[in-house]
């Protein structure tokens, strides 16, 4: 089985690939949903993310405040550094137990937004696919995205491995800085090259 590392800096569309791509039939593994899974309620990274950083991070309905969680791991470092002490081992975990149940598939996709920052993923994939776009665009999608502050923005983006260096070390590049239809059009094109490339 073939496996593709999907990255992209924040607000570049690596989740409208990842839909364009699950829409073929493609298999995604989304280590961000995988996170996400963790931190509901009584999950064990809930759990764990509750003793280590205390109920500060907490809703009033008892769930992780995540645009607060957000915030406070850049602006501590500590923070930042205990919960993905925490999160990042049990999200790893998850992603090669579903990497094992797509074992017949053709070819799966692991959507990986660090994945130049960390090397955790690195021996996991056999190939990347970085999705691409300017700054700006970075900026203006996950403000209007996620609601978060333009300080914040700045501060994720600064968190992340630079533009130019994503592109040095991508295996394959699609750029998003245009019409939506065009850049859907390129997953597909992705697609087709990939089942040739495998032999189908």
């Amino acid at each position: 089985m073939h496996i593709i590392g999907l990255t992209g800096g924040i607000g570049s569309g690596k989740s409208e690939a990842a839909r364009q791509l699950s829409s073929l039939g493609v298999p995604i593994i989304d280590l961000d949903v995988i996170a996400k899974g963790l931190l509901k309620k009584n999950a064990l990274g809930y759990q764990l993310l509750v003793k280590g950083c205390g109920e500060s991070i907490l809703k009033n309905e008892q769930e992780i405040d995540r645009k607060k969680l957000q915030s406070l791991m850049f602006n501590n470092v500590a923070i930042k550094n205990k919960v993905e002490l925490i999160l990042h081992p049990m999200i790893h975990e998850q992603c090669l137990k579903q990497i094992e149940q797509c074992a017949t598939s053709l070819y799966l996709v692991v959507v990986i937004p660090l994945l130049f920052e960390s090397n955790a993923y690195l021996d996991v994939i056999h190939e990347s696919l970085l999705i691409d776009c300017n700054i700006d665009n970075q900026k203006n999608r996950t403000q209007k995205r996620d609601g978060v502050t333009p300080d914040i923005v700045e501060k994720i983006i600064a968190s992340q491995a630079s533009r130019q260096e994503r592109l040095q070390k991508a295996d394959n590049i699609i750029n998003n800085d245009g019409l939506l239809e065009e850049f859907l059009a390129k997953i597909v094109n992705f697609h087709k090259l990939t089942l040739q490339k495998l032999g189908k």
